[in-house]
């Protein structure tokens, strides 16, 4: 009798306990051409049952992009920072971080900060780091007298530019 009544207890408390709330993954590091107009990064909640509260919280922003934030339940405005949504015992949410550059070269970097709003201690953050930069000659504004040659390349290239260039930067990416 002892087993079974054990037995039933435990059955019952693992079935209406609660998980750890979590994002993965728990941090993003991205790039892409400026001219994207909309970047979204994916996330997965995990963690029920909870009424999950989120924060977005814009850590820096390069001045002229926008960011937004998503749920599989709905896709919040640019100027909305937090909501609540509720995540069932097994279920996951998804969860979408939208940057939109608009033409701008820059970085940005997002902390998203999920809470259980019966357990304030049930908490997690991940952080979204997004940057843009020129791609291709293409991307540079017009008013930049700048020549890149032969484009595209495969071992040496040659720039030209009418002012009198002290420096640059070149970032390369094997792919």
């Amino acid at each position: 009798m002892k087993t079974i009544l054990l037995s039933i207890c435990l059955i019952f408390c693992c079935q209406y306990s609660f998980a750890q709330l979590n994002t993965y993954p728990a941090k993003i590091d991205t790039s892409c051409s400026p001219s994207l107009f909309d970047m979204e990064l994916d996330g997965l909640i995990t963690g029920g049952p909870a009424l999950v509260h989120w924060v977005r919280t814009i850590v820096f922003m390069t001045k002229g992009w926008t960011n937004y934030i998503c749920t599989d339940q709905n896709c919040f405005p640019n100027d909305v920072s937090t909501g609540d949504f509720s995540l069932k015992a097994g279920n996951s949410a998804l969860l979408f971080v939208h940057f939109n550059p608009n033409n701008i070269e820059g970085c940005a970097t997002v902390n998203f900060t999920i809470s259980d709003n019966n357990d304030p201690n049930n908490t997690f953050t991940s952080v979204y780091n997004m940057c843009t930069w020129a791609t291709a000659t293409g991307d540079l504004k017009s008013k930049q007298s700048i020549q890149v040659f032969p484009n595209p390349t495969s071992d040496f290239f040659s720039i030209n530019n009418k002012q009198n260039i002290s420096s640059i930067k070149v970032s390369w990416k094997n792919s």
